[in-house]
């Protein structure tokens, strides 16, 4: 845990508040808010992230609109910073538009051991997810639990890990969510479910699933 004004280890806890004890800070004997060190690396991985598709997405730096990219960096700090509920992961669950939601909703809680799990800790993981090589993914590095060790990267530098076992990493339990959504869109299509359905279940037709994909492409 750290202050929130200096960063250090130089504080006080008294109740359910702080007195930095750090002679060289500003607050120095007064009271100050407590920060846990996980968060202070999410707003750093945040930020660094933010620098980076900005640096390396811009061709011409003097384009680069500093106050659109401060308001950025805000918003996604200001993300970051809201912590795992149940409430907060139904919200995001939503905002993202996963399929069947109340039932990604309970997977989530069970594979993550009720929001609670060790992986979800150490990488914002929650779904046991391995670093997907072959479809677009939020993941910012994987992690490899025989060395207990993260490493991060985009595919091409992590591919020589691909045969390890090893799992996705995450900047914050958000964007683990998201690369759940991207997972969904890559392997799950939805009308090409809804049709075979027809086909099995509605039509005693045979050919029923394709009569509706030729209307379907005549509209």
């Amino acid at each position: 845990m750290k202050t929130q004004c200096c960063y250090t280890k130089n504080y006080t806890k008294k109740d359910d508040s702080a007195i930095c004890t750090n002679t060289r800070c500003a607050n120095y004997l007064s009271v100050t808010n407590i920060i846990k060190e996980n968060t202070v690396k999410r707003y750093l991985t945040a930020a660094w992230l933010l620098l980076f598709l900005v640096a390396f997405t811009s061709n011409d730096f003097s384009n680069v609109n500093s106050e659109a990219v401060t308001k950025q960096m805000s918003a996604s700090l200001k993300r970051m910073s809201i912590p795992l509920t149940k409430e907060a992961l139904r919200n995001e669950i939503a905002e993202a538009e996963i399929v069947c939601p109340d039932e990604a909703f309970a997977q989530l809680l069970l594979e993550s051991g009720n929001l609670n799990s060790f992986l979800l800790k150490r990488t914002n993981n929650m779904m046991g997810m391995r670093y997907p090589f072959r479809r677009p993914t939020t993941a910012t590095g994987l992690y490899l639990p025989a060395k207990d060790t993260i490493i991060y990267g985009n595919s091409a530098s992590l591919k020589k890990f691909a045969s390890q076992n090893n799992y996705a990493v995450y900047a914050c339990w958000q964007e683990a969510v998201e690369d759940y959504m991207l997972w969904q869109t890559t392997y799950f299509h939805l009308a090409d479910r809804y049709l075979q359905f027809l086909g099995k279940v509605y039509a005693e037709d045979s050919t029923y699933e394709q009569k509706i994909k030729s209307v379907m492409a005549r509209q």
